[in-house]
């Protein structure tokens, strides 16, 4: 089903998704500090490594191609960072990063699922614009994304509130040392 992350920023979530979908394993390129361990055994680690890379595939594992993963983001600086690092992912031939307000977001036929962290006035966003920012996230979603599902990651339960939405799970989690919840809402 499609993946939307209305408020992608650096595409975190929907490179993660797309990484995750086509079995790419993370940091299979980069050096780890255990590679200059005393009793480090390169020939086990290059087999192990090639093993991970011939997980990779270019669609499902059934043979399906992925349903559209779109991001939508409204600073081009962070659209551009968003760009770069689906690309050093390996996986920017999967997603459809787009420039716009998540105000304006025409989701593709659904059902699907909408993923999102958006600010919590911790490092990003004012009070007022955020308040206000959550409630047009939420008319958006009840306007046009009935039969989807929505998770959000929140770090504020009154900014939360401004969505006018009830979840029906709750996950707590930390995030960058922030005490945070993962929403869940079905969108009917």
């Amino acid at each position: 089903m499609p993946l939307v992350d209305p408020l992608c920023g650096s595409g975190t979530l929907l490179i993660e998704a797309a990484c995750i979908a086509l079995g790419r394993q993370p940091g299979l390129q980069r050096r780890f500090a255990l590679e200059r361990w005393p009793d480090f055994d390169a020939s086990l680690w290059t087999r192990e490594v090639e093993a991970a890379a011939a997980l990779e595939q270019d669609q499902l594992a059934d043979g399906r191609p992925l349903a559209p993963i779109v991001g939508n983001e409204t600073d081009p600086a962070v659209l551009a960072q968003a760009r770069a690092n689906a690309a050093a992912a390996g996986v920017a031939p999967w997603l459809e990063l787009q420039a716009g307000d998540c105000r304006d977001l025409q989701p593709p036929p659904g059902p699907g699922l909408l993923v999102c962290n958006p600010p919590y006035g911790e490092r990003i966003g004012e009070r007022e614009e955020l308040e206000q920012l959550y409630a047009d996230l939420g008319a958006m979603v009840k306007e046009r994304c009935g039969g989807w599902d929505l998770w959000l990651l929140s770090g504020n339960p009154e900014l939360t509130g401004a969505l006018r939405m009830k979840a029906s799970r709750r996950i707590p989690i930390s995030n960058g040392g922030i005490d945070c919840r993962w929403l869940h809402y079905a969108i009917r």
